[in-house]
């Protein structure tokens, strides 16, 4: 099939480091014989595509007309060529080829035959490039017979449509070491050609793995806009070798007027040694959308002395320079809702993001009744450049009603002189208003597991999870939850009994559960952990994961309410999950029962086990900091998740596919399942959370492990994120291994494995090697873990050869760390987690534990170590599959590593197997072959220990499950979906 529609590869294009040239859009010869995306309309016989010596083309008689609509979005100097035949024309006749930039209202006529032209065989050509054409999202082209009867003939072929890619300016600051190349420049080998017997590079080429040389006149030119931006700086290194009289090495830029040279190298300073400066651009260079910047090779490519004359450059920066303050405020400034006589608090936090001292002067406008500046470190206080200040706020109401206050922070931003935000709250009665999320039971339910009586006794055994759910018949809560929760006998009293494995003796106290002692807010029938993801404890086996759970009354529990809080124990260092539910009895007053636990449910292949007990308690009512604001981004948390829907509701949003729901997830065993689901149109049809006592009754806050699915999320996603920050990142070498051939390795190359530094290439040999176990894995310092990752020794070329190292996703991590000022994972919920509206689930992650003051406080794992809830891993394949890095209309991944990774033909480097690939963190499914298709299929997707897959299927789809079966499968799956829409380009 001889047909292109290239409508989104501007997209890819646009980015790469490619000259500018035309680029086809659409082109249709017809030699497929099929002419059915073309829209027919008019008065004739049907168009065909009609087969005359070999050759298809279109054929209209009568008035017969075809039309295109084609997207020009993203291209520039847009032509459009089309091929015109006519036959047994009459007197007026004519056959048209024709095209309209404004949908339809103007035609233009690329071509045209008419009688006397007609002879059947000859083809007249015609090409236009009219204004309108480029960056048209609905360019319209037409072939129109426009004769008298049906054996008037027009034919049409060769209908083309070319532009170059619009290539966007990068903004300031940008830097680039070009040790890995010039993949962030549009190069031009200009006059220079390889010598036959001589040299084959090419005009350019990386030398040494740390610098690009330019022979000839080639060049590299990059664009970059300074709006709103003054005093340009550009910082350059240049080397000269072999030059001539007249020949130099150049930095040029063009503001608008043509080149000029900014900074050079020439003859006489060719010694091999590099010149650098740093040159302060003219006032031409401020504000603009476009500054074009260009290395430029200036010699005439001739070999002397066993080499040519040649430029080399290295370690390019250019910046704004220009210092000033830049106030930015941060915290929560809705105080929610808050009991009258009661006390709720804030923290602000004001920071310098400028280059120039930020000048605080005074506070004011917290006046109103009830409201206060509790405490604060910025008044007439002068902030450096990124350092900052805290300002503690309360909010104590004497009587109802709306806070709505001005505060207003005097300073020397120019822009900003008086900064302001506004505090908001509601002083409301303890118990009025409405209820939160209410029930509507009367309160009669019959129980018989987990009674009132039950909950006061010291023993309990596993029961159904439906126990620890609320009933139908469940009532509103009559007391309220908020103070501290703290259990007792937690390292004494507790039973394990494993499912299946035999591990439990390897690890310490593995029955009890970690020391328990938080604070929780109620919210209508809704109970808030205060403190929400990877809570690191001094258990040696077990840290804690609270999750928000529920309240209501029941008529036999005499005037108690009941609470039910979902809860998970990880494994300290690890990623193992095993998730349980808590219950217990409770009045506003503190009156507590015991509190029963169990756990019947794990995503941990090594370690299976059920554990249950009951455990004294008490509760301390008082008031929660922030506890309107807990409870408001508790609802908000709520209202943002992906509207979901059964597994079985697939059958009834698409009766036509004939989707066998039973083949859906049926990829990982049943009894080894822990949630699975498919994602179409924005729906997350997800399965039940599935246990060894029945459904999870809080499948919506369930407890996932990454393992390795955090390679993409955060290894991959994380290197996008910096690339787009920071053009070049991804070349950036390794700098924290003391070995001197690290320094070869890039992060990309550690992102795709492929480091070239290995033990053995063998399928996960490395990987599984009791050395890695004990150097690595069972290593919990900082210090340990990058001893054991940079410690293979190279064997072949970085970027050569896969070999699976989670240690090369922990180095990763450890250099992207040390980029940023905060921290890798600040950054990430900042930037990334925050806007896309994550669960507090993924604001924490597993890190490495280097302190006795603030243990597993360290560098973050990286390649394993993550918790989500599946709202969570939806939204992010989503964000990556459907939105393409977007976020709120800003591109936040750097889209050409991203567009890698979802391109449909094969990628990346062999992963073990012909059907296996890895590119960019991500595995490659090569499924043509399952799938039937023609033409080539490559599905990207993440995997992670056990039998865990998020696959973004091509039919704009999801899939993923979470299990310990051990089967990382999903064509079962895959082929069902097939049904809804075709996975085949």
């Amino acid at each position: 099939m001889n047909k292109i529609n290239n409508k989104s590869m501007f997209v890819l294009l646009s980015i790469l480091s490619f000259p500018s040239v035309a680029e086809t859009i659409f082109s249709d010869d017809f030699q497929d014989g099929d002419i059915s995306d073309w829209q027919i309309s008019g008065v004739g016989n049907d168009a065909i595509a009609n087969l005359y010596n070999g050759n298809y083309s279109l054929r209209l008689q009568n008035k017969k007309s075809a039309l295109q609509t084609i997207s020009t979005a993203g291209f520039d100097n847009v032509s459009i060529d089309a091929s015109v035949v006519g036959y047994l024309l009459e007197s007026t006749d004519t056959c048209i080829a024709e095209l309209s930039v404004d949908n339809g209202a103007n035609w233009l006529t690329i071509e045209e035959v008419v009688n006397g032209q007609d002879d059947g065989v000859t083809w007249y050509s015609g090409s236009i490039s009219p204004t309108g054409a480029s960056d048209n999202a609905a360019l319209q082209i037409r072939a129109r017979a426009n004769a008298t009867d049906n054996a008037d003939n027009c034919y049409f072929d060769n209908i083309t449509v070319q532009g170059d890619p619009i290539v966007a300016s990068a903004t300031l600051p940008f830097s680039d070491n070009l040790d890995a190349g010039w993949s962030a420049w549009i190069a031009d080998n200009g006059n220079a050609t390889a010598a036959t017997g001589v040299s084959q590079e090419t005009g350019i080429y990386v030398w040494s793995g740390n610098a690009v040389k330019l022979r000839g006149s080639a060049n590299l030119t990059k664009t970059f806009s300074t709006l709103g931006k003054s005093n340009i700086v550009i910082d350059w290194h240049l080397l000269g070798g072999w030059l001539e009289a007249g020949e130099s090495c150049d930095i040029q830029v063009n503001t608008g007027s043509g080149y000029s040279t900014i900074a050079s190298v020439s003859n006489g300073e060719d010694d091999w040694y590099y010149r650098n400066g740093s040159v302060t651009l003219s006032s031409d260079a401020n504000n603009l959308a476009q500054l074009h910047v260009r290395m430029q090779g200036n010699t005439n490519n001739e070999y002397n002395n066993n080499d040519y004359d040649v430029c080399y450059t290295d370690e390019f920066s250019i910046y704004s320079a220009a210092q000033a303050p830049e106030i930015t405020i941060t915290g929560s400034t809705d105080f929610g809702d808050v009991v009258v006589n009661q006390t709720s608090s804030l923290l602000i936090t004001v920071a310098n993001e400028g280059t120039a001292d930020l000048l605080i002067g005074s506070i004011y406008g917290a006046d109103s009744s009830g409201l206060s500046i509790s405490s604060e470190t910025c008044v007439n206080q002068t902030l450096n450049s990124n350092s900052s200040c805290n300002i503690n706020i309360q909010y104590a109401p004497t009587s109802e009603g709306t806070l709505n206050e001005l505060l207003t922070i005097t300073n020397n931003d120019a822009d900003e002189s008086s900064a302001t935000l506004t505090l908001t709250g509601n002083a409301i009665a303890e118990n009025s208003g409405s209820v939160y999320d209410p029930l509507s039971g009367s309160g009669a339910v019959n129980r018989t597991l987990l009674t009132s009586t039950a909950l006061n006794s010291t023993s309990f055994n596993l029961v159904d999870y439906s126990a620890f759910a609320v009933p139908n018949e469940a009532a509103n809560p009559t007391n309220n939850f908020q103070g501290s929760l703290v259990l007792t006998g937690e390292s004494t009293t507790g039973n394990l009994q494993e499912q299946g494995t035999s591990i439990a003796g390897s690890y310490t106290d593995s029955e009890h559960l970690p020391e328990f002692d938080f604070e929780f807010v109620q919210e209508g029938t809704h109970i808030i952990p205060v403190q929400r993801g990877l809570i690191p404890t001094e258990h040696p086996s077990w840290h804690y994961i609270l999750e928000p759970g529920r309240v209501w009354n029941e008529n036999n529990d005499n005037g108690f309410s009941r609470a039910s809080i979902p809860f998970a124990l990880q494994e300290a260092g690890a990623n193992c999950t095993h998730n349980g539910v808590l219950s217990f009895l409770f009045k506003t007053d503190g009156s507590i029962s015991n509190v029963a636990y169990q756990i019947a449910t794990e995503t941990c292949a090594y370690f299976k086990y059920d554990s249950w007990g009951i455990l004294d308690a008490s509760y301390t009512p008082s008031s929660v900091v922030n506890a309107g604001v807990i409870a408001n981004n508790y609802q908000a948390e709520v209202a943002r998740r992906m509207p979901t829907k059964t597994i079985a509701d697939l059958t009834v949003d698409f009766p036509t596919a004939s989707i066998d729901t039973s083949k859906i997830g049926s990829d990982q065993a049943s009894a080894d399942q822990t949630v699975y689901g498919v994602v179409i149109d924005g729906i997350n049809y997800v399965s039940s959370c599935k246990t060894r006592r029945g459904d999870y009754p809080y499948c919506e806050v369930m407890s996932l492990p990454s393992y390795s699915t955090a390679k993409s999320v955060v290894g991959a996603v994380g290197l996008m994120r910096l690339e787009q920050k920071y053009p070049g990142t991804k070349n950036t070498n390794v700098s924290l291994c003391s070995n001197s051939t690290w320094s070869q390795v890039s992060f990309e190359n550690l992102l795709d494995m492929s480091t070239g530094r290995y033990t053995s290439s063998g399928f996960e040999v490395d990987e599984g090697d009791s050395t890695t176990a004990n150097n690595f894995f069972l290593k919990y310092s900082h210090t340990e873990k990058l001893n054991h990752s940079c410690s293979y020794t190279q064997k072949v070329s970085a970027g050569t050869t896969w070999v699976y190292h989670t240690s090369d996703t922990y180095l990763l991590g450890a250099e992207m760390n040390d980029m940023e000022s905060t921290d890798l994972w600040d950054m990430l919920n900042n930037d990334l987690w925050t806007p896309l509206g994550l669960s507090p689930a993924i604001s924490t992650t597993s890190r490495t534990n280097d302190s006795v003051v603030q243990p597993w406080s360290g560098q973050p794992f990286t390649g394993y170590g993550l918790t989500y809830h599946h709202d969570d891993i939806v939204k992010i394949a989503e964000f990556l599959h459907q939105d393409n890095g977007v976020i709120n209309g800003t591109q936040v991944l750097d889209q050409t590593m991203l567009n890698e990774v979802l391109q449909t033909t094969p990628h990346g480097l062999n992963a073990g197997s012909q059907y296996d690939s890895y590119d960019n963190g991500f595995w490659i499914w090569n499924a043509q072959e399952a799938f039937s298709c023609s033409n080539s299929l490559a599905i990207p997707y993440m995997s992670g220990y056990g039998g865990i897959v998020v696959s973004l299927l091509p039919n704009d789809t999801i899939y993923y499950a979470f299990s310990d079966s051990e089967d990382y499968g999903q064509i079962n799956t895959a082929k069902e979906l097939h049904k809804v829409r075709a996975m085949c380009n």
